[in-house]
Protein backbone atom coordinates (compact mmCIF):
# COMPACT_ATOMS: atom_id res chain seq x y z
CA UNK A 1 0.00 0.00 0.00
CA UNK A 2 1.16 3.52 -0.81
CA UNK A 3 -0.18 6.93 0.06
CA UNK A 4 0.76 10.13 -1.78
CA UNK A 5 -0.86 13.55 -2.28
CA UNK A 6 -3.52 13.35 -5.00
CA UNK A 7 -2.97 9.64 -5.63
CA UNK A 8 -5.47 8.20 -8.10
CA UNK A 9 -5.98 4.48 -7.45
CA UNK A 10 -8.15 3.65 -10.47
CA UNK A 11 -6.37 2.18 -13.48
CA UNK A 12 -2.65 2.90 -13.61
CA UNK A 13 -1.70 4.69 -10.39
CA UNK A 14 -0.70 8.33 -10.80
CA UNK A 15 -0.36 11.65 -9.01
CA UNK A 16 0.47 15.24 -9.96
CA UNK A 17 2.92 17.38 -7.97
CA UNK A 18 4.40 20.85 -8.32
CA UNK A 19 8.07 21.42 -9.12
CA UNK A 20 10.15 20.98 -5.95
CA UNK A 21 7.08 20.22 -3.82
CA UNK A 22 7.85 18.58 -0.50
CA UNK A 23 5.27 15.88 0.20
CA UNK A 24 4.45 13.15 2.69
CA UNK A 25 4.49 9.55 1.51
CA UNK A 26 3.61 6.24 3.14
CA UNK A 27 4.71 2.84 1.92
CA UNK A 28 3.60 -0.34 3.68
CA UNK A 29 4.98 -3.87 3.40
CA UNK A 30 3.93 -7.15 5.01
CA UNK A 31 6.55 -9.56 6.29
CA UNK A 32 5.58 -12.70 4.36
CA UNK A 33 8.82 -14.51 5.14
CA UNK A 34 10.00 -16.58 8.09
CA UNK A 35 12.61 -14.15 9.44
CA UNK A 36 11.88 -11.29 11.84
CA UNK A 37 12.94 -7.87 10.52
CA UNK A 38 15.17 -6.11 13.03
CA UNK A 39 15.14 -2.28 13.24
CA UNK A 40 18.27 -0.77 11.71
CA UNK A 41 18.89 -3.80 9.51
CA UNK A 42 15.92 -3.46 7.12
CA UNK A 43 15.51 -0.24 5.12
CA UNK A 44 13.33 1.04 2.28
CA UNK A 45 15.19 1.80 -0.98
CA UNK A 46 14.08 3.63 -4.12
CA UNK A 47 13.47 1.73 -7.37
CA UNK A 48 12.87 2.36 -11.09
CA UNK A 49 15.86 2.57 -11.34
CA UNK A 50 17.29 1.05 -8.16
CA UNK A 51 18.73 3.47 -5.59
CA UNK A 52 17.84 6.60 -7.57
CA UNK A 53 17.72 10.09 -6.03
CA UNK A 54 14.68 11.31 -7.98
CA UNK A 55 12.86 12.17 -4.73
CA UNK A 56 16.01 13.58 -3.05
CA UNK A 57 16.48 10.40 -1.02
CA UNK A 58 17.21 6.81 -1.90
CA UNK A 59 16.96 5.14 1.52
CA UNK A 60 14.40 5.43 4.32
CA UNK A 61 15.32 4.02 7.71
CA UNK A 62 13.09 1.51 9.51
CA UNK A 63 10.55 3.46 11.58
CA UNK A 64 9.65 0.66 13.97
CA UNK A 65 11.14 0.55 17.42
CA UNK A 66 10.17 -3.10 17.62
CA UNK A 67 11.02 -5.98 15.34
CA UNK A 68 8.54 -6.93 12.58
CA UNK A 69 7.64 -10.60 12.92
CA UNK A 70 6.39 -12.77 10.05
CA UNK A 71 2.78 -11.83 9.24
CA UNK A 72 3.13 -8.29 10.62
CA UNK A 73 3.19 -5.02 8.65
CA UNK A 74 5.65 -2.14 8.60
CA UNK A 75 4.79 1.37 7.40
CA UNK A 76 7.45 3.82 6.25
CA UNK A 77 6.13 7.37 6.68
CA UNK A 78 8.52 9.94 5.19
CA UNK A 79 8.88 13.27 3.39
CA UNK A 80 10.24 13.52 -0.13
CA UNK A 81 10.81 16.32 -2.65
CA UNK A 82 9.52 16.40 -6.22
CA UNK A 83 12.15 17.05 -8.89
CA UNK A 84 12.83 20.63 -10.01
CA UNK A 85 12.45 19.61 -13.66
CA UNK A 86 9.01 18.95 -15.26
CA UNK A 87 8.32 15.41 -16.38
CA UNK A 88 6.81 12.06 -15.49
CA UNK A 89 8.70 10.15 -12.82
CA UNK A 90 8.42 6.66 -11.33
CA UNK A 91 7.70 6.35 -7.59
CA UNK A 92 8.49 2.81 -6.45
CA UNK A 93 10.22 1.24 -3.44
CA UNK A 94 11.59 -2.07 -2.19
CA UNK A 95 12.95 -3.44 1.07
CA UNK A 96 16.63 -4.20 1.59
CA UNK A 97 18.90 -5.45 4.34
CA UNK A 98 22.23 -3.80 4.98
CA UNK A 99 24.06 -7.14 4.66
CA UNK A 100 22.25 -8.92 1.81
CA UNK A 101 20.70 -6.14 -0.30
CA UNK A 102 17.22 -5.93 -1.80
CA UNK A 103 14.58 -8.57 -1.22
CA UNK A 104 10.89 -9.24 -1.83
CA UNK A 105 8.50 -7.56 -4.22
CA UNK A 106 8.60 -3.88 -5.15
CA UNK A 107 5.80 -1.53 -4.15
CA UNK A 108 3.23 -0.66 -6.80
CA UNK A 109 4.56 1.66 -9.47
CA UNK A 110 3.08 5.17 -9.36
CA UNK A 111 3.67 7.56 -12.27
CA UNK A 112 4.02 11.10 -10.89
CA UNK A 113 3.70 14.07 -13.20
CA UNK A 114 5.73 17.04 -11.98
CA UNK A 115 4.82 20.44 -13.43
Amino acid sequence: MQSLPGLVNEGPKFSILKLGEIFKAKVMFKNTGVTTWVPGEVVLVSQSPARNLTWMLDTVETPAKNAVAPGEFITFDFSASAPEKPGIYDFQWRLATRQQGEFGAQSELVKITVK
